[in-house]
């Protein structure tokens, strides 16, 4: 009996009623080989993005750009992310490995023409095809992630990723502080050189993700029982979750292949399509099912892997639940890119006395150029503060989700606490100056990110690991038009009130506490605690574990 045979027996044994846990060492080694690669990539997708933030210190001023031109400019890039549906389904089509280099390479030469800007127009287009460019990241993270984790792991292996967006803002400030002072090298303003050397890491990592992003069926570095014990136990934990079923009989099994053995069309795109269950497949405290020598689903031909894609799709878009949580996260996303792209600013006019009292006055009398320089790098470091509390928050409620099993406070309370902070932000700088106002926005900051693990791993708690890739990019496509309108809502109201930051922050209490409401009244699943509230009864989705259901929805 041969390793593989070894380990099916032992992971699909009838008097099971769960997969047992996975030996501590493979679970080391499956995060060290899966989470450093992906971290790089969020990473230097959100410096890629909000590097603008620190730019704009000079870039503002240089093209004359007003507050609303800058949030409008911030916020282009999220209509662009509107995109990730339909990047999606191509990376289940093409494979994530191919897609995912494609993506890198392409935002990296978007990144760097910012230094090329020379108008408004210019500005606003380059920051719609930013969006546009690095649309697919998220999506197929998540969706490689999924390939190797099960629910329960999933919400703090995307943690791990996702601290990346606080890492980049914490390094980020210190970086673009540095890059800033070149200015006048080269013939070039500091955000020329800022936006030149920041796109660079992401054409790298493109070489690297072709090279090195590890597949569950190709990785070397696990034995072929060990490679069974892990796919296993992700499909058994998403059959345990009531998964609907995306493709019938007769497909799963057309997709299996003609023939045992039959090699699929394409090795990495076959290798990225889940497991998925079939009618009589495997549920709760039963082992999956095995149809022609293949799991199910496992690889299939190009066509195959279409219809399946096409049927995941129209599940996503007709899962209410999904809809829901695009909802939160929209408002989740107004608030965190509203802070993304103007903390600094915000820094910076409590230094300068913007938003009330500064405590700055001490340098009113030194050379005008040589003060804005100090400002702009002091103002620089010190958002790097509110990212590194924010990175720590988001791993210890991540862990802390995990192990009480529990999504809906560990999304909802943090979001409470952001309203709170961010609502006394201009009682907070009045009373302490810029002190006052960097521990409001660290405070802010630490809610608005810690909702990331227990939030993100949603889609997975109740649908397979393709529908809940697809699901999570429609989640992530309607958090995008938070993202367009937070930024640029602060902007505009600043502009309106001569500078001051006041009614952006209430604007953002408000937005985050509205958030916290509906993520309470968010139902998920049968296994999940009773919400608070409930939703209304036209809106509750009745889940259908039949395929008739689903295909009888025209798509």
């Amino acid at each position: 009996m041969t390793e593989h045979d070894m380990a099916e027996r032992e992971w699909t044994s009838p008097e099971q009623t769960g997969p047992p846990p996975l030996p501590p060492d493979l679970e080391r080694r499956v995060f060290w080989r899966v989470i450093p690669l992906l971290f790089a990539i969020a990473y230097t997708s959100q410096l890629d993005r909000t590097n603008l933030a620190f730019a704009a210190l000079q870039l503002d001023a240089d093209l004359g750009f007003s507050r609303t031109v800058h949030g409008l400019g911030s916020g282009l890039f999220f209509i662009g992310y509107l995109a990730q549906l339909p990047a999606n389904v191509a990376c289940l089509t093409f494979g994530v490995r191919r897609w995912l280099s494609c993506i890198l390479l392409v935002w990296g030469v978007v990144a760097g023409l910012g230094a090329a800007i020379r108008t408004r127009a210019h500005f606003l287009v380059l920051r719609f095809l930013l969006g546009l460019a690095e649309a697919g990241t998220f999506p197929a993270i998540y969706f490689q992630l999924a390939r190797f984790y099960d629910a329960d792991g999933l919400g703090l292996a995307y943690t791990w990723v996702a601290t990346a967006t606080a890492v980049a803002g914490l390094t980020g400030a210190p970086l673009a502080a540095g890059l800033l002072a070149l200015d006048g090298r080269g013939g070039l303003r500091g955000w020329q050189w800022l936006f030149l050397l920041e796109a660079v890491p992401a054409c790298l990592l493109s070489v690297a993700v072709a090279l090195a992003l590890p597949s569950p069926a190709d990785a070397g570095w696990l034995s072929a029982g060990e490679r069974s014990a892990l796919r296993t136990r992700v499909r058994w934990a998403q059959a345990g979750q009531g998964a609907l079923e995306l493709v019938p009989r007769e497909a799963a099994v057309a997709g299996a292949g003609a023939h045992d053995g039959e090699a699929p069309a394409s090795e990495d795109r076959a290798d990225d399509l889940p497991l998925l269950a079939s009618d009589g497949g495997p549920r709760r405290g039963s082992a999956p099912v095995k149809t022609q020598g293949n799991e199910v689903g496992g690889v299939g031909d190009e066509n195959g892997s279409r219809a399946g894609t096409a049927a995941a799709l129209r599940a996503a878009l007709r899962d209410v639940r999904l809809w829901w949580l695009g909802g939160i996260l929209l408002l989740v996303d107004a608030a965190m890119n509203a802070v993304n792209f103007w903390l600094p600013q915000i820094i910076r006019a409590s230094l300068r006395a913007g938003i009330v009292n500064g405590d700055e006055g001490g340098e009113a009398g030194a050379e005008a150029t040589s003060r804005q320089q100090r400002l702009d790098v002091k103002a620089s470091l010190l958002a790097g503060l509110p990212f590194a509390v924010a990175g720590v928050g988001m791993v210890l409620n991540a862990q802390h989700a995990k192990r009480r099993h529990e999504r809906r406070l560990h999304t909802a309370v943090p979001l409470v606490a952001a309203a709170g902070a961010l609502g006394l932000l201009p009682l907070t700088a009045l009373l302490l100056g810029t002190a006052g106002t960097v521990a409001a926005l660290t405070a802010g900051a630490a809610g608005i990110w810690a909702v990331h693990g227990p939030f993100y791993s949603w889609p997975s708690a109740f649908l397979d690991a393709q529908t809940a890739s697809l699901g999570f990019a429609l989640v992530k496509s309607l958090g995008a038009l938070g993202g367009f309108c937070g930024p640029l809502v602060v902007g505009v109201l600043a502009d309106a009130e001569g500078g001051d930051f006041a009614g952006g922050a209430f604007f953002l209490a408000a937005v985050a506490l509205l958030g916290a409401g509906m993520t309470l009244a968010f139902r998920g699943s049968q296994s999940e605690a009773e919400p608070l509230l409930r939703l209304p009864s036209w809106l509750r989705w009745r889940q259908s574990n039949t395929v008739e259901h689903i295909s009888s929805v025209p798509f």
